[in-house]
C-alpha cells in the first residue's frame, strides 16, 4: 500500500503507555531510463536502441513511454509498461529508427524518449542517428574509335554523383600518346542521388601519326567526399592510301658516270616506303632521296626510272619519268703530215 498505518505509543516517560498514533508513509523515488546513444547509419538501414526503464519509487506503478522524433523516422515499443514492482522493477523499451533509402548524408534523427510513471517520476533519454555516406561516383563507359592522321576525336562522358551527399568531382587524365585533354577538370557541386555533369575528352591525332598507333586515354573521376570511377577511351590511327606520287632528279641532263640524285614525294599515312627502279638492269633501291650512276654508254641513252611508294594500306603507287644520259665527247687532236 502507498500509505501504511503504523501504531506508535506516545506517553510521558520511558514506561508510559499511551494510545497508538497513526503515521502515514509517503511516496519517494521515481522513474529512471538508461542513457541514450549516438550511432551512424546508412540510407535504408534500421537502427535499434534498447533502454531499460526502472521504477525507483516505493510504490508499484506502470510507466508510459512517449517519443518525439525529429525526422519522423523513430518508433518506441511498448508505449506503456506492465506494473513495475517498487524499488527496482524494470522493463525493456525499444526505439527503432528506419533511415529512408534517400536520406542525405549528415542528416541527424533525434529521438527523445520520455518515461512517465503513472504515480510518480519522469526521465528522458536521447538517441541520435547520423546518416553516413553511401554510394559513389559513376562514369559512363568508354569507347573505341578509329581516326586518320590529323583528325580530332571527341568522347563525351556523363559523371554521376550516386552518393547521398552533395559533392564536386575531380577529373584526371592519363594519355598514352599525350594526345588527349579533358574539360572540365572539376565539375560543379553535384546534387546527391543522381546529380550529373558532362565531361569531354578530346584526342588530337598528329598529321604524321603512324597507322595502327593506339592512343589509350584513362579518365578517372574522384568525388571530393566519396567515390571513384574510371573510363577508358581507345583511339586507333587508321590509314590514308598513297596518292600524289612524283619525283625529281638532278642534274636534269646527266652524263655517263655522273651521280644523279632522285627525290620523291607522296601523300598518305606514314610510314611511306620509296622503291626505285632505274631501268638500267641494276637492282631496285629503297630510300628517299637516293643517288645513282648510270652505266657507260657510247651514245645517248634514255632510261625509264620508276619510283613506287607504299604504306600500310597501299601495296604500291608508281610514277615513271625518262632520264636521258649523255655520253661524254672526247676530242682528239688532228695531226697533218706535210710532204
Amino acid at each position: 500500500d502507498v500509505y501504511k498505518r503504523q501504531g506508535v505509543s506516545c506517553a510521558e516517560g520511558f514506561a508510559a503507555v499511551g494510545a497508538p498514533v497513526p503515521v502515514m508513509v509517503g511516496i519517494s523515488g521515481g522513474v529512471e531510463l538508461s542513457a541514450g546513444e549516438v550511432r551512424l547509419a546508412l540510407p535504408g538501414e534500421q537502427v535499434v536502441y534498447k533502454h531499460m526503464v526502472t521504477n525507483t519509487a516505493n510504490v508499484t506503478q506502470t510507466v508510459a513511454l512517449t517519443l518525439a522524433s525529429s525526422r519522423g523516422w523513430a518508433t518506441a515499443v511498448p508505449t506503456v509498461t506492465p506494473p513495475l514492482a517498487p524499488h527496482g522493477g524494470t522493463a525493456l523499451v525499444t526505439v527503432t529508427v528506419d533511415v529512408p533509402p534517400d536520406a542525405v548524408s549528415g542528416t541527424v534523427e533525434t529521438a527523445m524518449l520520455a518515461a512517465t510513471g503513472n504515480v510518480i517520476g519522469q526521465d528522458v533519454a536521447e538517441d541520435r542517428t547520423v546518416v553516413g555516406v553511401l554510394g559513389g561516383v559513376e562514369l559512363s563507359a568508354g569507347q573505341v574509335r578509329g581516326a586518320l592522321p590529323g583528325e580530332r576525336v571527341m568522347y563525351t562522358h556523363i559523371v554521376t554523383n550516386t552518393t547521398n551527399v552533395t559533392q564536386a568531382v575531380v577529373l584526371t587524365l592519363a594519355s598514352s600518346q599525350g594526345w588527349a585533354t579533358v574539360v572540365p577538370m572539376v565539375t560543379p557541386a553535384l546534387a546527391p542521388y543522381g546529380g550529373r555533369a558532362s565531361v569531354t575528352v578530346t584526342v588530337e591525332v598528329p598529321p604524321d601519326a603512324v597507322s595502327g598507333t593506339v592512343e589509350t586515354t584513362l579518365l578517372t573521376a574522384t568525388g571530393s567526399i566519396f567515390g571513384r570511377d574510371v573510363a577508358e577511351d581507345v583511339t586507333v590511327v587508321g590509314c590514308v592510301p598513297v596518292s600524289g606520287v612524283d619525283f625529281a632528279f638532278t642534274p636534269a641532263a646527266p652524263f655517263v658516270g655522273e651521280e644523279v640524285t632522285f627525290t620523291g614525294w607522296a601523300t598518305g599515312t606514314p610510314p611511306l616506303t620509296f622503291s626505285w627502279d632505274f631501268g638500267d638492269g641494276s637492282p631496285p633501291v629503297e630510300g628517299n632521296p637516293v643517288t645513282h650512276t648510270f652505266p657507260f654508254t657510247p651514245a645517248v641513252q634514255t632510261y625509264s626510272v620508276t619510283v613506287t611508294v607504299a604504306n600500310p594500306c597501299t601495296v604500291g603507287t608508281a610514277a615513271t619519268k625518262r632520264v636521258i644520259v649523255q655520253p661524254r665527247t672526247v676530242y682528239l687532236p688532228l695531226v697533218l703530215r706535210l710532204r
